[in-house]
């Protein structure tokens, strides 16, 4: 049985890198910056925000580690070794894996990002109100209405 996929094998390889890393790369921008809106107006979740940051930097350090390891088996596999079976199997697992990490990655970039629409609109949503109850108060108390009528003494 003669199999000539090496040079495939490793562009699927290279492919599938990219992609990850670019996802990965998305996801924790995402999550940095809706954290730092999160934080910048609710800072009282700081906590839950430390969190969050702490739970995505270690899967992304782990999908790039596995994605990178994966990557230099399948090589070393398929061009020194020319093992295609295993090569199968570790691919088949290891994408799964992948897919299934960048899946909760990218959940919880939504989750963050839902998180900071609601609390800046929330915030925004106060802050009319605060405005809107500051103005009928000025209104209400100035000018007073004894400048207004003239009194008779």
């Amino acid at each position: 049985m003669e199999f000539s996929f090496d040079l495939r094998l490793t562009e699927v390889g290279l492919i599938i890198t990219v992609v990850v890393v670019v996802v990965v790369v998305v996801v924790v921008v995402v999550v940095v910056v809706g954290c730092v809106v999160i934080f910048t107006i609710e800072q009282r979740h700081i906590g839950k925000i430390v969190v969050v940051v702490v739970v995505v930097v270690v899967v992304v350090v782990v999908v790039v580690v596995v994605v990178v390891v994966v990557v230099v088996v399948v090589v070393v596999a398929v061009v020194v070794v020319e093992v295609v079976v295993v090569v199968f199997v570790v691919i088949v697992v290891v994408v799964v894996a992948v897919a299934v990490l960048v899946v909760v990655m990218v959940k919880v970039a939504v989750v963050v990002v839902v998180v900071a629409v609601v609390v800046v609109f929330r915030h925004s949503i106060i802050k009319s109100k605060k405005i809107q109850i500051l103005s009928n108060s000025f209104s209400l108390s100035f000018p007073p209405s004894h400048f207004l009528s003239p009194s008779i003494s």
